[in-house]
């Protein structure tokens, strides 16, 4: 569900709905950073059970090759899930998409060498263990 929150592919918008909608400017995922805002600003959602739309990744495509922690950056749920939890959301599954996204950067940056951002996912990971949230 998660995804399906953040991607803004194979869907239908009312226009009105992106009135005060700010697309981030230089982040490469503005999708993820944008489209759920737009939910929760709609009044009605309908939702078809059905496969009508197929994505596929080929070996040498860009979503194949691109850095995991960009395509699933860490900013971008942390602010879905201060968002919802003020709202009063269940939040559990964000948390839970929070965790996997933490494990990419921490893969990712152990991979990369990139010491700083690997003790920054390594601690919000330990904070989520100590109080049950994963």
């Amino acid at each position: 569900m998660s995804i399906i929150f953040a991607v803004p592919w194979a869907k239908l918008y009312k226009k009105s709905l992106f009135e005060n909608i700010v697309y981030p400017i230089n982040a490469r995922v503005e999708d993820d950073l944008t489209t759920w805002k737009i939910y929760l600003l709609a009044d009605k959602i309908a939702y078809m059970n059905k496969a009508i739309y197929t994505h596929r990744i080929f070996e040498n495509s860009v979503s194949a090759q691109a850095n995991k922690t960009a395509v699933f950056p860490l900013e971008a749920v942390e602010e879905r899930i201060s968002m919802l939890s003020q709202l009063g959301f269940d939040i559990t599954r964000e948390i839970g998409a929070y965790r996997y996204r933490l494990q990419i950067c921490i893969d990712t940056a152990l991979k990369d060498g990139d010491y700083l951002k690997y003790r920054n996912a390594k601690q919000k990971m330990a904070i989520l263990k100590k109080y049950k949230k994963i």
